[in-house]
């Protein structure tokens, strides 16, 4: 997690300024989002679970320590627990058949709210 905590791009166009390059370069292709992925509500609390496993972890509470330790404001500290989260949710999020990529966290959003209402689902 430690490689993900470093200073951001320079802000004048030297590199890519979202860290990558890839959701970018997604989005203003043009291509059409991948089609919707509907989770079970079994599949939906393994997802969440596999989600709560990956950030209890003592790595991932170190890393999130380190972030929060930093003398950066508000805004890069918010990029920077982002980036930690993505790596961490890389993971199950792949293994319950999500893309990564600009399109995945709405519909990730949408899976879980779809079962809001059943036992277990929060």
């Amino acid at each position: 997690f430690e490689k993900l905590v470093r200073p951001a791009a320079p802000a004048d166009g030297a590199g890519p300024q979202d860290g990558g390059g890839a959701v970018v370069k997604a989005v203003a292709s043009g291509r059409p989002p991948p089609p919707a992925r509907e989770l079970s509500v079994e599949e939906t609390r393994t997802l969440l679970e596999g989600m709560r496993v990956a950030i209890v972890g003592l790595a991932f509470q170190k890393a999130l320590d380190n972030v929060r330790s930093r003398d950066w404001g508000a805004l890069k500290k918010r990029a920077g627990i982002a980036k930690l989260l993505s790596y961490a949710w890389k993971s199950p999020l792949k293994a319950s058949g999500f893309a990564i990529d600009a399109y995945s966290f709405p519909r990730i959003l949408a899976a879980v709210r779809s079962h809001a209402s059943a036992p277990g689902i929060r």
